[in-house]
C-alpha cells in the first residue's frame, strides 16, 4: 500500500493528514488526562512536524474544489432550485465546496496564531480563484 501513496500524492496528503488528526486527539487527551504535566508533553509541538505538509493540503484542497467546481457546472441544468431564488444547483454545490474547505481550516485548528496568518490568506487566494473559475465557467455555460 506505500507503493500507491508514492504514485498517488494527493492519498500521500490524505494520509498524512489523517496522521496529523490523530496527533491533534492524542495530544489534548494528553493534557486532558494529565493537565498538570502538560508542560511536559513534547508532542503538543506536533503541528511543527506538519508546517510545511498544510500548503501542500491546501493545494491538495483547491486541485480538488476546482474540479467538483467544474462537475457542478456540468451536472447543472441551469433551472432554479425553487420558484424564489434565481440561483441553480451548481451554486448551492460551490458553496458546499466552500464550506467543506472552511470545515478543513476548523479540524487543523492550527495553534500557532501568528503562523497561520499564511495559511488564511493561502485559503482565501483558493476561495477567490475558485469563485473566478466558477464564474468563468457559468458564462461560458450561460
Amino acid at each position: 500500500n506505500a507503493a500507491n501513496l508514492e504514485d498517488d500524492p494527493l492519498a500521500l496528503g490524505t494520509s498524512l493528514f489523517e496522521l496529523y488528526l490523530a496527533l491533534q486527539r492524542f495530544a489534548i487527551l494528553g493534557t486532558a488526562v494529565c493537565p498538570t504535566e502538560a508542560d511536559n508533553f513534547h508532542i503538543t509541538q506536533f503541528h511543527s512536524w506538519f508546517h510545511r505538509g498544510v500548503a501542500h493540503w491546501l493545494d491538495i484542497a483547491v486541485y480538488k474544489a476546482m474540479h467538483r467546481i467544474e462537475r457542478a457546472v456540468e451536472l447543472d441544468e441551469l433551472i432554479p432550485i425553487d420558484s424564489t431564488v434565481k440561483y441553480s444547483s451548481s451554486a448551492v454545490d460551490t458553496l458546499h465546496i466552500y464550506y467543506q474547505i472552511k470545515t478543513f481550516w476548523q479540524q487543523l485548528s492550527w495553534p500557532d496564531v501568528e503562523g497561520s496568518y499564511t495559511f488564511v490568506a493561502k485559503i482565501m487566494d483558493d476561495i477567490c480563484r475558485c469563485s473566478v473559475h466558477y464564474a468563468d465557467i457559468m458564462a461560458l455555460k450561460v
